[in-house]
């Protein structure tokens, strides 16, 4: 399709903001229509370039692999095309270094892409990552995606803020296999998912401030599956309500649980509102924050459990009593296994 590039706004057009780069040379602005080509404009984009979609339906799959790239959209829904060619499988968006995509070995990172405005539904994943450097996701909404809402696998400083997740198969917002992840959740609302959460085999991230409701598990923090995770403060956010019954293939059957460390270590969870978290269903574990070992054994250690509101749970506080410097303090709750943590 005809591909638009703006130089230079005109009166009835969308404003055109020209910035320099360090080389002196100047950003540009593609607006795309509906019946245009999303990826089109992405593949004539230099970096630094920002493609504006503008309120309507593609039935595209998006790969970005250039550094700076700012896709911002309005209103604009993307759903599976006819047929899938992308070589990132069914993903609506995926922000991808320079990888080998056969066998998924990395030779680069693509840097600061930002994606911005898309309602997503109907993919295996809606919004992906891998190998990339400071990732900015915000205020997304997925919908009905087979596996995950917004995912990011080994790849560095990603932020997801300001969306919502809702119906994924697995997790709505997941950041694996990514030992220096740096990552920043923040302001976003997880419903109906397998998992609202899913911090596994990653280290060093933020969580604050996100709703977790109606999923099977709020948030899961896991070890063991396949490797260490840890380094992590979970910080004022609401879980609750997460009694759904699901069989993730993730973790397996799970039900009613709020925040679950399982084979973490150096997590600060604090100031969180977990209440009414309970099973409905087959579930290995259960209650509203949970430490306990991973699948593997790993013991769950150094994390702090503190000025929680943690009420109406099954328990409201569970730990298995392995891994050393575990703290539980200035909690308000009722239940707890081994007794007494709630005091």
């Amino acid at each position: 399709m005809k591909k638009l590039r703006l130089l230079v706004a005109s009166l009835c057009a969308v404003a055109v903001a020209l910035a320099a780069t360090a080389g002196g040379a100047q950003a540009a602005v593609f607006v795309v229509y509906p019946g245009q080509s999303i990826q089109a404009a992405i593949d004539a984009a230099n970096p630094g370039d920002t493609i504006l979609v503008r309120p309507g339906t593609y039935r595209e799959e998006l790969v970005i692999q250039k550094d700076r790239l700012k896709l911002q959209g309005t209103l604009a829904a993307i759903k599976p095309p006819a047929q899938s060619a992308s070589p990132c499988g069914s993903v609506a968006i995926c922000v991808v270094g320079n990888v080998d995509f056969n066998t998924g070995q990395i030779f680069g990172l693509v840097h600061s892409v930002s994606v911005s405005g898309f309602i997503v539904s109907g993919f295996e994943d809606g919004i992906f990552a891998y190998a990339a450097d400071r990732a900015m996701f915000t205020n997304n909404q997925t919908f009905a995606n087979q596996d995950y809402g917004i995912v990011a696998f080994t790849s560095t400083g990603t932020s997801m803020i300001g969306h919502t997740a809702k119906g994924s198969g697995e997790a709505g917002f997941y950041i694996g296999d990514s030992p220096v992840a740096n990552a920043t959740l923040r302001d976003n609302s997880g419903q109906d998912n397998t998992l609202g959460i899913l911090f596994r085999n990653a280290y060093f991230g933020t969580m604050v401030h996100n709703k977790l409701t109606h999923n099977c598990a709020g948030i899961l923090v896991l070890g063991d599956a396949p490797g260490p995770v840890g380094q992590l403060t979970i910080d004022s956010n609401t879980v609750t309500g997460n009694t759904g019954a699901c069989d993730s293939e993730d973790v397996g059957p799970i039900s009613g649980a709020g925040i679950v460390l399982s084979g973490a270590d150096h997590v600060l969870v604090h100031a969180n509102t977990v209440t009414d978290n309970v099973p409905t269903g087959l579930t290995f574990i259960q209650g509203g924050v949970l430490v306990t070992s991973g699948f593997s054994g790993t013991p769950s250690q150094f994390n702090t459990i503190a000025g929680n509101t943690i009420l109406r749970n099954s328990p409201d506080l569970f730990w298995d009593s392995l891994g050393q410097g575990n703290v539980f303090k200035f909690n308000v709750c009722k239940t707890s296994v081994p007794s007494g943590l709630c005091h």
